[in-house]
């Protein structure tokens, strides 16, 4: 996952807000996804770090 899809989700999320209001179910939403995609792109980077914290033990 490209760090710009989160910078999309997070633009929509700012379009929810603006629109639709801080406390909306869109924008909760919207929320969420992002929350999502940003845990899964931790975890890729958690991924590719893991055999180099193993090769220096």
């Amino acid at each position: 996952m490209a760090l710009n899809e989160i910078e999309n989700y997070r633009q929509k999320l700012f379009e929810a807000a603006k629109e639709y209001g801080m406390n909306s179910s869109e924008t909760v939403r919207r929320s969420q996804e992002l929350d999502l995609l940003i845990i899964e792109q931790i975890k890729q980077q958690l991924k590719q770090q893991r055999p180099l914290q193993s090769a220096v033990n």
